[in-house]
């Protein structure tokens, strides 16, 4: 008695081959997406714990990125973006609470 392999099918199944994308149609980078999230909510919300989740998200979006598909315009931009959240979130308040820096607050005319 035989066995069979691949549920029945007799013969040599055929060889699996990953179809090829463009550059288009690769899946976008979830990591930057979130770090830029994150990062939009320091900004509002000023919250110090989405600072370091935006800065998690950016390593982690260059650490999956392959060297062949990553543009430096891009990873610098995502650097800036995290340098701000963390001067929005950490130093920005120690210069308003010194008197350095005064947010300009316009007061309601009576």
């Amino acid at each position: 008695m035989e066995k069979r392999r691949g549920g029945g099918v007799e013969g040599r199944l055929p060889q699996f081959r990953m179809a090829q994308r463009a550059a288009e149609d690769l899946p976008m980078d979830v990591y930057s997406l979130m770090s830029l999230f994150c990062g939009t909510l320091v900004f509002f919300l000023q919250i110090r714990m989405y600072a370091w989740l935006s800065l998690l998200f950016f390593f982690a979006s260059i650490a999956s990125t392959k060297p062949s598909e990553s543009d430096p315009k891009q990873l610098l931009a995502s650097a800036m973006l995290v340098l701000m959240v963390f001067f929005s979130a950490y130093i920005q308040p120690a210069l308003v609470a010194s008197g350095f820096f005064k947010p300009h607050i316009t007061q309601p005319r009576a």
